[in-house]
């Protein structure tokens, strides 16, 4: 194999080619081949629309073998769509055992087809990656977010070993994992910015397909239930609103947006908003306006002037919406509610107090519980201490015992202080990368997909601090917003060019000073 006989090299490439063709043959022979098995069971239950719902599962996962980035965005949006509430028949985020789902099949199969499909997306990943011998993408957040996997595993390991409920403890973990899954695959397939810009615009598409399914569960209820409904939709949905909102206003503000981008956008959070409002969740509002806060920086950062134009002036408003619904009831006034929360939580409402006294003691509960598990928690599968007693919500949330508002707090009962450390700095971190790249970009739309991405990370930290966070549908936006903001490309700043004639220009007129200076020296030594 030396130097003079090329076709050696050649011959062995070949070899190389055709055994990664017989491979990737194989695993698509496999996938056609279960999904095969899954569409004739299907069928053979319930022909109809477990037959769709089961078809477009087999061409996801072939499509996770032959066009992978396709896959990721079909997976996102599939995900992002899904809602227990408006939606409980979407059959994504629910096991084959859930019987109101569309892909039941068995009482047994308690994994969902989001598990069949990450797992999958994963293998196929890793097995592309060791057939043509090139490593994973290495940025710097796939070390916190592995460090963070591993805590999540030995809190499963540990709450097992003391003698936790198993099926709890994947219904608490499974969600946790689908993080290092997405930004595994996301930070390896996406590799040009308008992949991720992309990518992000297909998250924003999801959202405003399930705000259209929650349109279409509200328009379906009677009016008794319509004008008695607290909430629509799960708990999480609202922070895929906010990070909508926030894309709209970063590009009315930010120069470099387009005006189609704009267009669209406007027209997508009409419907959105609508949706909002009948959510009425307190917690999207806090964390809607800790991204604004944000989104206030990158504008003062990035166009003072624009800052002091707009910044004061809505601030004004703000101030006189909540003065003027201080005391209001209406749909309208939820925000000014959420914000009358923060400020005076004692001139609630009875219903709010109510709710915000639940919290209260579920939060003294907790900080009793850590203080007897400081290191390791209790670990995934058993309940938190309740030294004050609880109402019983086991009626409409069987886990209640299990997983409580506090999402912050939780990560440190079932992993212990240092996996609650390490949740942190991975947030944390997630925001300086994000911080970073959007202070090195010029005027373009990749500053809002970067900010958005980076904003949505603190307004999902800020919501799982007093609401039920770690869901599917928000590790999946997780995992894509921490890969955006770990390796979206920067264009790298261009260097000082100095013209050839302006250095020959600069050199003869050294030269004279040059004559002169060594005239005055042999004159001086004669």
């Amino acid at each position: 194999m030396t130097a003079g006989h090329p076709f050696v090299l050649g011959d062995s490439v070949a070899r190389q080619i055709v055994r990664e063709r017989r491979t990737w043959q194989f695993v698509y022979l496999a996938t056609l081949l279960v999904g095969a098995v899954l569409t004739l069971v299907a069928w053979r239950r319930a022909p109809g629309w477990i037959s769709v719902a089961a078809a477009v599962l087999i061409l996801l996962l072939v499509a996770w073998v032959v066009r992978p980035i396709v896959a990721l965005h079909l997976t996102v949006f599939f995900v992002l769509v899904s809602d227990s509430v408006t939606a409980a028949w979407y059959p994504m985020a629910k096991n084959f055992s859930s019987r109101e789902s569309l892909l039941y099949l068995s009482d047994r199969l308690t994994f969902s087809p989001l598990d069949v499909t990450l797992a999958f997306a994963t293998a196929c990943l890793l097995v592309r990656r060791v057939a043509t011998q090139v490593p994973l993408v290495k940025d710097p957040l796939l070390r916190p977010v592995l460090v963070f996997t591993g805590f999540v595993v030995l809190g499963l390991l540990y709450g097992m070993a003391r003698g936790g409920d198993r099926r709890i403890a994947v219904f608490e973990v499974r969600p946790l994992l689908y993080l290092p899954m997405v930004y595994v695959v996301a930070a390896n397939l996406c590799r040009s910015a308008g992949q991720y810009r992309r990518l992000l615009w297909t998250a924003m598409g999801a959202v405003l397909s399930n705000t259209l399914l929650s349109l279409i569960y509200y328009s379906g209820l009677s009016h008794g239930r319509q004008t008695s409904l607290e909430s629509l939709g799960e708990h999480g949905s609202a922070v895929g609103m906010n990070t909508l909102f926030i894309l709209f206003i970063g590009t009315c503000l930010l120069r470099g947006s387009s005006t189609k981008s704009r267009c669209v956008l406007i027209l997508m959070t009409l419907p959105v908003g609508w949706v909002y409002f009948l959510s009425n969740r307190r917690a999207a509002v806090v964390g809607l306006l800790a991204g604004l806060a944000l989104l206030s920086v990158i504008l003062f950062w990035r166009q003072p002037r624009t800052f002091w134009r707009i910044v004061p002036v809505v601030a004004v408003l703000v101030a006189a919406y909540v003065a003027a619904f201080w005391n209001s009831k209406s749909s309208a006034a939820f925000p000014a509610q959420a914000i009358k929360s923060v400020i005076s939580p004692n001139s609630l409402s009875a219903r709010d107090q109510s709710s915000d006294l639940y919290r209260q003691i579920e939060n003294n509960d907790l900080n009793f519980t850590i203080r007897q598990t400081k290191l390791t928690g209790v670990g995934f599968g058993r309940p938190f201490y309740q030294p004050y007693p609880l109402p019983d919500l086991s009626s409409f949330f069987e886990f209640h015992a299990y997983i409580p508002h506090n999402s912050v707090l939780w990560i440190w009962l079932q992993t212990g202080f240092a996996g609650f450390v390490a949740m942190m700095y991975l947030l944390g971190r997630g925001l300086m990368v994000g911080a970073s790249k959007i202070r090195r970009l010029g005027d373009s739309e990749d500053v809002m997909v970067v900010a958005t991405a980076a904003l949505f990370i603190a307004m999902y930290s800020v919501f799982a601090y007093v609401d039920i966070a770690w869901d599917a549908r928000n590790m999946v936006f997780l995992g894509v917003a921490l890969a955006l903001c770990a390796n979206f490309p920067v264009p790298a700043a261009p260097r000082a060019s100095i013209d050839e004639t302006e250095i020959d220009v600069s050199l003869n007129a050294l030269r004279p000073r040059q004559k002169s200076a060594s005239t005055s020296v042999a004159m001086r030594s004669a």
